[in-house]
């Protein structure tokens, strides 16, 4: 070859590789107007820049993309937030982007993936929040659409597909999807909550871009028969019922020679630990200084379970409903919520009148059976939705069709009977020592496996807390008691004093308020004082109570510092949510009031309880992390035999934990979860985000072990047993892969590997080596 040659040759590489690398960099958001908000070149932008429990540096090198220079920030692990707050000298304008995204660019230096929280807010009031997965050791562009028809329109769909490709990665949507006025912009937080790792990552680029144009069909056949993504493939995807029934035989030949773990007594309790006193129910007991329970026979007993294991919240809208109003009748006396209640069956009469009433919903299937079908009898309805555009509708459970598919159906039903055994026997093989909350009630009578009975109280009675979450039934309306009462004797007839059920709880994620702000931590107080004594029982037990403490209105005004011309004028109804300065005197009194609330509350559940079912454990509603006040735990504990706490979180951790040592009560985690998209098709991972299946595994090792090693904790109960709809479940559009199995009913092998390793060592780890039994 010339040397002419050889210079073209090398001329030639030079330049691909000079367009490799201009590709690579070429990104959807070049081209597209845009406001830059932050590029760290200068030390001047520190000045806005508020570090909250956490450590900023401008530094070169890794993570910068814009310039020279970037923000690294120190993130702190076992913090409630650990980040930054970015506060403007003057609202960042956004009128000339029309739609648009915030992005930015970002490098996470640790050697464990990270869940960064970015919250926007509006000069005009509310925030947008999303959730972005930052990979271990990986620098990626993050973005989510702030103006635009992805934000306005509720698909049913807690997250929807990326509207556009792109190399960027969309942050992830974990609640509704919040309707805020976006023309000026007035702060913004970056944060971590609760890891169980300092994290160190570099911010580079923040930017509002105005947003590419939309893929017309993102929302549309994304979803097979099988009810998995059409679009992608992953490692777990079924693409025949041929293979399926082949999976489902392969299994059953396993499962049919498994046998439970070797330290287990019939109850699931430590039949290798010490033997206790038996009440031939479960109870609790602090033993050496660690609460736990105690089964049946006498032995130690920890509760690690999977809840939601029931076919009440497999379905999903189908886009369809039906014109004959029959379907949507209500029972005055029904105590079932619309997203805990099973299949409905729906009459052919019913199914004649149907209509495509959500076109652009419909189009999301590829293929859903027909009305003669053998599988139509997955077909069902809901008569609400809690959250989006779909207010009610026909529905169908994917899952359940699969079962089908998997066990044939050799009688009515039989596939069913066939997975409740199944079920079980997975269970058993993967350490589990019980289901957790809402296990379907096929499971009650098996007696094969501890489990959890559940109710609500529902009914026809007066209510406050109009700014929560939802709505509080009133304790002092005598229609409040009367609904508990109905509600624990239907859950009294199902369990019939089984000893195979650990506890009941009644209720759960209830709005009891949030130490947040003033208004939050004494909304039941708060808005009971705005509503007439004559309409609301508990406004006349606050009344009160303010009288026998103050006497004269007068007082109660100036120990308050607010003006209440008399009595007659607060029985009325006066508004309080709007003090700017409220004082020591009107937080005490205002928290007086909460506890007076709950105190009630539990109280009527706990007695009704103890009548019915008094060989059971009471276990509270299942209270969360950003919905319960000091106020409010000082009252449970007079009467729950158990705390439940849903707590979704990075990490268990131990700082959040320290109120539970005055309390000094048993508890439990009645729901956390973990999920992942890369290998699984998923559009949205879950409330917690994971790299894949393999760190899915890793968090969830993670924090099961810290609850164990807390000798407060008594149980942990993963949230749920198979994955979301991909489309949504239809009671709040969650589609998360926040499940043990998939849609298809396949075990995530990680997951069942990282349980095991767990349930191996529960016991010795919760309690200790025991050379020499203690009996009692």
């Amino acid at each position: 070859m010339s040397l002419k040659s050889n210079v073209l040759v090398v001329f030639s590489v030079l330049c691909l590789a000079v367009s490799i690398h201009a590709q690579k960099h070429k990104t959807i958001w070049d081209g597209q107007k845009q406001i830059q908000l932050l590029d760290f070149e200068s030390k001047k932008e520190l000045k806005i820049i508020k570090p909250l429990i956490s450590k900023i540096t401008l530094v070169n090198g890794n993570g910068v993309t814009s310039g020279t220079k970037a923000l690294k920030i120190n993130f702190k692990a076992d913090e409630k937030v650990s980040g930054i707050d970015i506060h403007p000298t003057s609202t960042w304008k956004t009128s000339k982007l029309g739609d648009f995204c915030f992005v930015f660019d970002a490098a996470n230096l640790s050697n464990v993936s990270a869940n960064i929280w970015v919250e926007v807010f509006s000069a005009k009031g509310g925030s947008a929040r999303r959730i972005a997965l930052l990979p271990a050791n990986k620098e990626q562009t993050y973005y989510f659409e702030l103006k635009g028809s992805g934000v306005k329109k509720e698909n049913g769909i807690r997250n929807n597909p990326a509207p556009w490709k792109s190399n960027s990665i969309m942050m992830m949507n974990n609640n509704a999807r919040n309707q805020i006025d976006v023309s000026q912009i007035s702060r913004i937080r970056i944060s971590v909550r609760n890891n169980y790792d300092d994290k160190i990552i570099v911010l580079d680029n923040i930017r509002l871009v105005t947003s590419p144009k939309k893929d017309p069909n993102y929302l549309i056949g994304f979803v097979d028969k099988f009810g998995q993504n059409a679009k992608v493939d992953f490692p777990l995807k079924v693409t025949s019922d041929k293979q399926l029934k082949e999976i489902a035989d392969k299994e059953l030949k396993t499962l049919a020679v498994s046998k439970p773990m070797s330290d287990r007594s019939k109850f699931g309790g430590w039949k290798k630990g010490p033997k206790l006193k038996a009440t031939g129910y479960f109870r609790t007991e602090k033993y050496n200084g660690k609460w736990g329970l105690v089964d049946p026979e006498g032995f130690l007993y920890f509760s690690n379970g999977i809840a939601n294991v029931r076919m009440a919240n497999s379905t999903t809208f189908t886009g369809m409903d039906y014109k004959n109003e029959a379907i949507r009748h209500r029972d005055p006396k029904d105590i079932i919520p619309e997203d805990s209640k099973d299949i409905v069956a729906i009459p052919n009469k019913i199914r004649k009148t149907a209509f495509n009433a959500y076109p652009w919903r419909r189009k999301m299937f590829l293929e859903l059976p027909s009305y003669e079908d053998p599988l139509a009898n997955h077909y069902s309805y809901r008569r609400e939705s809690h959250v989006g555009d779909i207010k009610q509708g026909e529905t169908y459970s994917f899952y359940r069709a699969n079962l089908e598919r998997k066990y044939g159906e050799q009688f009515a039903g039989s596939y069913l009977m066939k997975w409740r055994d199944v079920t079980i026997d997975r269970m058993l093989d993967w350490g589990f020592t019980s289901f957790g909350n809402w296990a379907g009630e096929e499971f009650y009578g098996s007696k094969r496996m501890p489990y959890f009975a559940n109710t609500w109280v529902i009914g026809d009675f007066k209510t406050i807390g109009k700014g929560t979450w939802h709505n509080m039934g009133d304790p002092f309306d005598s229609e409040f008691a009367n609904r508990t009462k109905f509600a624990i004797t239907k859950v009294a007839n199902q369990v019939k004093n089984s000893p195979w059920c650990v506890g009941v709880f009644v209720d759960n994620e209830k709005s009891w308020g949030n130490p947040g702000s003033f208004k939050s931590r004494y909304i039941l107080a708060l808005d009971a004082l705005e509503m007439a004594d004559v309409e609301l029982p508990i406004k006349q037990v606050y009344m009160s109570f303010l009288k026998e403490k103050y006497k004269t209105a007068s007082k109660l005004s100036s120990a308050w510092n607010v003006k209440i011309d008399s009595w007659t004028t607060l029985s009325k109804g006066m508004s309080f949510h709007k003090i700017k300065n409220p004082n020591k005197k009107i937080a005490e009194d205002l928290g007086v009031m909460v506890e007076i609330y709950a105190t009630k509350y539990f109280q009527i559940v706990h007695d009704e309880l103890q009548k019915q079912l008094p060989n059971h454990l009471y276990l509270g509603c299942r209270l969360t992390a950003w919905g319960m006040t000091p106020e409010v735990r000082k009252a449970a504990a007079k009467y729950v035999d158990v705390f439940s706490f849903n707590y979704y979180r990075e990490a268990f951790g131990k700082k959040f934990w320290s109120f539970m040592e005055g309390i000094d009560k048993p508890a439990m985690i009645g729901e956390f979860h973990y999920g992942a998209s890369s290998d699984t098709g998923f559009l949205f991972p879950g409330n917690i985000q994971t790299t894949d299946q393999t760190d899915r595994a890793r968090l969830y090792k993670q924090y099961v072990n810290q609850v164990i090693d807390n000798p407060y904790f008594v149980g942990v109960h993963w949230f749920q047993y198979f994955d979301c709809n991909i489309t949504g479940r239809a009671h709040d559009g969650g589609n998360g892969n926040i499940g043990f199995v998939t849609v298809t009913d396949r075990p995530y092998v990680e997951m069942v590997k990282a349980a095991k390793e767990v349930n191996e060592n529960l016991y010795e780890r919760k309690f200790g080596k025991i050379k020499k039994q203690d009996n009692k």
